[in-house]
């Protein structure tokens, strides 16, 4: 049975979809140009489409009820505000996945309060931070399941923060899973795409290897059946104001990509809480 999509806050790629298809005056094949143009699969904008259908957001001709263009209006705004908002407070690490986090999994009512103190950010008052400033981790999380954004970045500190190829070995969105048992953070892992540097032909690879850094020393996590297990006291805290808080972790991995086996990288795991 097909799975209903209830519109109530939009994602941000789905505000995509809705400007995308506003910006197109053919609306014949737009799903499959949209799918495109967002590397996503042709279901995927079909189904949201569908659901907008029905729920009054669009009209069978895919055009942008009242109704519609006020939802997407507010999201835009939104989406803009709190980039906005993130770059005056002197964030750039992650800005875009930190935007994300913040307009997927926070309530709107404490979005709006947030950005509307955007006007009195000055130098004294941007975000302040404490690295490992938690030692307790049930002082941030509760007991259960998690879902959390993931992004790796290359560790070098001479350049601005820039992805990791690691990246695109995992799903962004991982677990935290903290209970009586464990608490750690679960990743799972996807197939690697890469182009042949000799013949140009498309290989696909996988994650071999993941070590994360504990105490000073690299220690191996148990692949099985993709997905990964980071325990959460080897990560450390960076406490923002607004309840904001970063995880990151030092991680090393190998992947295998065709026939070939490449070299162990390193990489910055960070995850918003």
């Amino acid at each position: 049975m097909e799975e209903k999509i209830e519109i109530g806050r939009l994602s941000l790629n789905q505000v995509k979809y809705l400007t995308l298809l506003d910006q197109c005056e053919q609306k014949r094949g737009a799903v499959q140009k949209i799918a495109d143009w967002c590397g996503v699969k042709h279901p995927t904008v079909s189904r949201f489409f569908k659901a907008c259908t029905e729920q009054g957001y669009l009209t069978k001709d895919l055009v942008l009820t009242e109704k519609g263009r006020r939802i997407l209006s507010w999201n835009q705004y939104l989406a803009k505000e709190v980039r906005q908002y993130l770059t005056d407070l002197g964030v750039e690490e992650g800005l875009d996945d930190f935007a994300k986090g913040i307009l997927e999994n926070v309530d709107y009512n404490i979005i709006e309060k947030t950005i509307s103190k955007r006007a009195v950010i000055t130098d004294n008052t941007r975000m302040k931070k404490t690295a490992s400033g938690i030692e307790n981790i049930d002082e941030i999380i509760d007991p259960g399941e998690h879902p959390v954004r993931i992004s790796l970045f290359r560790v070098n500190p001479m350049e601005r923060a820039q992805k990791s190829m690691a990246d695109r070995g995992f799903e962004k969105t991982a677990k935290i899973i903290h209970n009586e048992k464990e608490s750690c953070l679960e990743l799972t892992v996807k197939e690697v795409q890469a182009v042949s540097r000799v013949d140009g032909h498309a290989m696909t690879g996988h994650l071999t290897s993941l070590k994360y850094l504990c105490h000073g020393s690299l220690k191996q996590a148990e692949i099985n059946q993709g997905k990964v297990r980071i325990p959460l006291d080897v990560c450390t805290y960076e406490v923002y104001d607004h309840g904001i808080i970063w995880g990151n972790v030092s991680i090393t991995v190998a992947c295998s990509v065709g026939s070939a086996h490449m070299p162990e990288s390193t990489a910055r795991l960070m995850f918003i809480l």
